[in-house]
Parts: structure tokens; C-alpha cells; sequence
């Protein structure tokens, strides 16, 4: 079958020969770095706040203030522009895209009218998700740093939480035998969270243990 014709320009690296689409280059790395570079920034904030000794109230006060701001300032140049989601800076000078206050170009075009309002801040959104989605991994994670007994009992209702989440964001994208595949990795990384978190629990402040402190 003939390959589909892009509606984007910018989604022709996928279907586009690298030596003959050499200005395509930058989107094949950048796209190839994200999926180490995002996993990587997720899990470097959720073990600083696991680590630390922050409540999730500040957290969210702060984080919530940071993303209302930034989104604040990105509705504002939405908004001086044409707001027409097919305005990008090659196209600027059509007359559809002239009808912008000071811009005439979108900084985020060919997504809608939403994402260029929350744009970089998609991040902030999904880390606070990902922290009340955690937030019970988090105390027993002290728990377990302050030497005294797991309630594993917590640690298999996040589970159970976390599972129905994939299977709900993923409802129609992936088949059936796909969703059971990232369950059964989940149960799979909490079982190791469990054994990890149980030796880390005989090295405390006060009775340090080598077995406990590698763990840790």
C-alpha cells in the first residue's frame, strides 16, 4: 500500500528517509531523547520528595502556583497571537494568521487550542498526578527509613490504584493482553519495592545495617 500523505510537515520524519529529509534530523533525536530524559526527570523529582522530608501540601501549594503561573503567561501569547491553530512561523505571512495583536505565528501550532495554553507546563500537571498517585508509596517509604513495620497492605492498594489508571488511560489505544503486559510489569516493580523497602527497614538512624544502607 502507498504510504499516507502528512497533514504536518513536521511529522514527516516519520515516514521520510533521514539522507533525504536532512532538516528532519532534529525531530528523529529529539524524539529519540525524550523517552530516556522525561522517564529520567520524573523519577529524579519523585525520589528527591521521597527522600526529603516535604509534605505533599507545600508541594502541591508550590508546584500548583508555579503551573497556574506559567499557563497564566502562555494564554497571554495565545492570545496576542492569531489563534489559529494552523498559524506556524513558516505559514505566518497568510492572511489567516495576519489577525493576530502582536504575533502572527502560534508557538505551539497544529495542536489545538488547549496544549498551546498548557504547553511545558503538561510536565508539572503529570508530576502532581504522579505524586497523589504515589503519595502512599512515599510514607512507606519513610516508614521504612525510620526502621518500623510496612503496612504492605497500602502498597497493594497503590498497586491496585496505579493498574486501573493504565487500564483507564489506555482503554482504547492498547488491546487487552498490551494492558495485562504493564499490570503485571507494575506488580513485578512492587514486588521489588517490597523487598527493597523491607531490608531498608532493619537499617535505621540508630542501628545502621550494610544489608539496609545498600538498599537504601
Amino acid at each position: 500500500e502507498a504510504p499516507l500523505e502528512p497533514k504536518v510537515a513536521d511529522t514527516q520524519f516519520w515516514t521520510a528517509e533521514a539522507g533525504h529529509f536532512e532538516e528532519f534530523w532534529h525531530l528523529r533525536i529529539i524524539t529519540v531523547g525524550r523517552q530516556f530524559c522525561i522517564p529520567l526527570l520524573f523519577y529524579i523529582s519523585g525520589a528527591s520528595f521521597a527522600l526529603g522530608k516535604g509534605f505533599l501540601g507545600p508541594f502541591f501549594l508550590k508546584l500548583g502556583a508555579i503551573t497556574l503561573i506559567g499557563m497564566a503567561l502562555n494564554w497571554g501569547l495565545f492570545s496576542l497571537g492569531p489563534q489559529d491553530p494552523d498559524c506556524d512561523f513558516n505559514s505566518r505571512e497568510q492572511p489567516k494568521c495576519q489577525k493576530g495583536i502582536v504575533l502572527d505565528f502560534l508557538l505551539a501550532p497544529h495542536a489545538g487550542t488547549i496544549f498551546p495554553v498548557v504547553y511545558q507546563f503538561w510536565f508539572t500537571i503529570a508530576l502532581m498526578f504522579f505524586m497523589v498517585e504515589d503519595f502512599m508509596l512515599y510514607a512507606q517509604l519513610r516508614i521504612a527509613y525510620a526502621g518500623h513495620r510496612l503496612q504492605v497492605h497500602y502498597l497493594v492498594l497503590r498497586f491496585v490504584l496505579v493498574s486501573g489508571i493504565y487500564v483507564a488511560m489506555t482503554f482504547e489505544a492498547l488491546q487487552w493482553p498490551q494492558k495485562l503486559e504493564l499490570v503485571v510489569c507494575e506488580a513485578l516493580v512492587m514486588v521489588c519495592l517490597v523487598l527493597s523497602m523491607k531490608a531498608a527497614s532493619r537499617a535505621t538512624p540508630e542501628v545502621p545495617s550494610i544489608e539496609g544502607r545498600v538498599w537504601q
